[in-house]
């Protein structure tokens, strides 16, 4: 049968909040579109104030419908802190999502020739598995991040039901977070301690303050010849570019294999969520990474000082972790091989669209 008459397949990916949760559902679904032609995918983007999505990111994939879900009610300061906060406030976009979902097969689809076959969540969005079940489709979740984070997550029931008490019963204090203001100053002067060239991207929570008030006196005028501070920037491009040699990580799932897809050594600097766990196993189990800080601080004193951002910079810039680099090279030609004919994760894409048509 010729492509243009067969059977085409919609697929609804509905990501968690935020541009960490959109670009791996992005760079999932370009894959799916590239395996097979026979899909298209729309995209439900949940435009939040604590982690905005930048238009012209969505505006670089013609090939997929974004359609920006009505935003709820903003959250509370308290919310925008808390898992179980942030929880709640995505469950606010339930039904604008279902209306999204009940226009695009209205408007969009024809019955005819093409079939809404799944939605595809991932851990933040499982709330909307009720509405595949009330549209009768399939839904599946994308786990945004590793295999250890979700082996934690699903043995978190049998460690919860040992304590007879809530753990959060047992949180006496609360946990002490270094100034923002301080540790950019830190970092500012580690960097111009190193010598090397850098760039820096800082993003202000409050979204107010300019980056020029955060740095000390005349570091931006000291380092102008080697160095940029600047907020968002486009993560890939910056490490495709082959003059990147060190990225300085928090470790989330993202970045960490964005690295090593360009084969790009990781100093890492772990902060929160699974982070820690990532920065745990890159260092000391698969030996990819340099460590920039220990693990489990919680004291206020603890924040990053500029001696060990000018350590850990130089450690990766001036030949102390060749055996790393080679590791991470290594890691960069078996991570393409995996999507080739024949890899591991080309396999995994077959035999989901082969799940996914066989369920239409």
């Amino acid at each position: 049968m010729r492509e243009s008459t067969a059977k085409k397949y919609e697929l609804v990916f509905i990501p968690g909040a935020g541009i960490s949760h959109l670009v791996p559902t992005v760079e999932f679904a370009k894959t799916l579109l590239d395996t097979d032609h026979r899909f298209s995918v729309t995209v439900l983007t949940m435009n939040v104030p604590f982690g905005p999505i930048q238009p012209s990111y969505t505006d670089s994939f013609p090939q997929i419908r974004f359609i920006e879900l009505v935003r709820p009610d903003s959250p509370s300061p308290e919310m925008k802190h808390s898992l179980s906060g942030i929880c709640e406030f995505i469950d606010h976009y339930k039904p604008h999502s279902r209306q999204a979902i009940t226009q695009l097969i209205a408007t969009e689809l024809d019955p005819n020739s093409v079939s809404l076959a799944a939605l595809v969540l991932d851990m933040f969005t499982t709330t909307m598995v009720d509405i595949a079940d009330e549209l009768g489709v399939p839904s599946y979740v994308y786990y945004t991040s590793g295999a250890a984070t979700l082996d934690l997550f699903l043995y978190m029931p049998i460690l919860d039901s040992t304590y007879e008490t809530d753990l959060k019963d047992d949180l006496t204090r609360e946990l002490e977070i270094p100034s923002f203001k301080n540790s950019v100053k830190e970092i500012a002067n580690g960097l111009e301690r190193s010598g090397h060239r850098f760039l820096w991207s800082v993003r202000p929570k409050d979204g107010s303050t300019r980056l020029d008030e955060l740095v000390p006196e005349g570091f931006v005028e000291r380092t102008a010849e080697r160095g940029m501070v600047c907020g968002w920037v486009p993560q890939v491009a910056v490490l495709g570019h082959g003059s990147v040699k060190c990225f300085v990580s928090h470790c989330g799932w993202n970045s960490t294999l964005e690295s090593f897809w360009f084969g790009v050594p990781i100093l890492t600097w772990p902060l929160y969520a699974e982070q820690h766990l990532n920065a745990f196993s890159l260092v000391k189990e698969l030996r990819l990474s340099v460590e920039l800080k220990g693990y489990y601080r919680v004291s206020e004193d603890d924040l990053v000082t500029a001696e060990e951002v000018e350590r850990g910079v130089r450690k990766v810039m001036e030949g102390e972790c060749e055996e790393v680099r080679k590791r991470v090279e290594e890691m960069k030609e078996k991570s393409r091989r995996a999507l080739k004919e024949g890899g591991s994760s080309a396999g995994s894409v077959k035999r989901l669209i082969e799940d996914l048509v066989q369920g239409r």
